[in-house]
């Protein structure tokens, strides 16, 4: 149950960054001139170039940012920001054409399934961060056993979401006509939104990282200063208490007023004789 709660968990943070449902209107204006068998290969190989430029982005990610010497919290917001970008720019479409031109989609020179269906649209910047700082925790687990369970369930989660993406590409004639422009629009906000919170995550992760190893680089707290300048403190050993002495001295004690009159008339006698 564990591993598939941290697959689900990590299929829910990649497939909002892959939106096949934005991908949808590009890949029909791309395939207008199409036969029905056409367009299911292309769709088919989009989705398979998607899948496979994340698998590499998964296990290549850490050499990246080891060659590049960039730290997790450095990628954590760099990715956030990127992301946040992204959904906003989902959330506030602007009405620029996006310069792809359908009359050449049924050129056979052209290859789409690479550029721009694969990359950017499905494995674009905001879904190859995400996937980099999944690569980056994953590889900073303590043991080899941790590592492996890690990949696994991430490498499934991106199979998972290759094969969602398939599923609607194929479907996209029914989805256009079931949610019409304004449901896909409705549909890439919704996306937009989710992929802004995740994003703000990704930047309060990263900016609480920065100030945990600021605070443990440059500075302590004041007890733990208290404790090492002070000295090593002296315990004395407790001596043992002897109850017989202790009863004798109490009996003196009490027997020591009763004397003192005897002694006081014994003065006045000699004082005053008779």
């Amino acid at each position: 149950m564990e591993y598939i709660r941290d697959c689900l968990a990590c299929v829910g943070s990649i497939f909002p960054m892959v939106n096949p449902f934005s991908t949808v209107p590009i890949f029909l204006s791309l395939t207008i001139r199409m036969t029905v068998e056409e367009r299911v290969k292309l769709g088919d190989r989009a989705c398979r170039n998607a899948t496979i430029i994340m698998l590499v982005a998964l296990f290549l990610g850490t050499l990246f940012l080891h060659f590049f010497n960039i730290s997790v919290s450095s990628l954590r917001v760099a990715g956030g920001l990127v992301v946040s970008f992204l959904g906003f720019s989902m959330l506030f479409p602007s009405s620029a054409p996006t310069g792809i031109d359908p009359s050449s989609a049924s050129q056979s020179g052209v290859n789409y399934a690479v550029i721009p269906l694969a990359f950017p649209n499905m494995a674009g910047a905001g879904t190859l961060a995400t996937i980099m700082t999944i690569s980056a925790i994953n590889a900073s687990k303590e043991s080899w056993s941790e590592r492996i369970y890690s990949y696994t369930a991430s490498s499934l989660a991106i199979i998972i979401v290759g094969v969602l993406c398939l599923l609607v590409l194929r479907i996209s004639n029914r989805i256009k006509k079931f949610l019409g422009p304004e449901g896909i629009d409705a549909m890439t906000r919704i996306m937009g939104l989710i992929m802004v919170c995740i994003g703000v995550q990704f930047i309060a992760t990263g900016v609480g990282e920065f100030k945990i190893v600021h605070d443990l680089k440059y500075s302590q707290p004041i007890s733990v200063q208290q404790i090492q300048s002070t000295p090593n403190p002296t315990v004395t050993p407790l001596v043992p208490i002897d109850m017989i002495k202790t009863t004798q001295k109490k009996e003196e004690i009490s027997e020591a007023p009763q004397s003192a009159p005897e002694e006081s008339e014994t003065m006045k006698n000699a004082d005053n004789p008779q």
